[in-house]
C-alpha cells in the first residue's frame, strides 16, 4: 500500500477530511495521487511568503525547487 499516504495535520488547515480515493482493494489510488513532495511545498506555501522566499539567494536551491515546482494540496484549505 506504498502509493496511499495517510496523513495527520493540526493547525490553519479543514480538520476530519480525506483526500481522494483509492480502489476497491485500497491498494492504489483512483484519483490524483499526492507524494511528500507536494506535502512539503504544502507546508512552505502555508509557512511562507513564497514571493520573499524566492528572493533569497542563501535558500538552498533543492528547496527552492520543491517549492516551485510541486502542485500545492488544495483541499487542505
Amino acid at each position: 500500500y506504498g502509493n496511499l499516504t495517510p496523513l495527520v495535520l493540526a493547525g490553519g488547515v479543514k480538520t476530519g477530511q480525506v483526500i481522494g480515493r483509492s480502489d476497491s482493494t485500497a491498494s492504489k489510488p483512483t484519483t490524483r495521487t499526492y507524494t511528500p513532495a507536494n506535502l512539503f511545498s504544502t507546508v512552505m506555501h502555508y509557512l511562507f511568503d513564497l514571493g520573499q522566499l524566492r528572493l533569497r539567494a542563501d535558500l538552498n536551491r533543492d528547496i527552492k525547487s520543491a517549492v516551485e515546482n510541486n502542485t500545492v494540496i488544495e483541499e487542505l484549505f
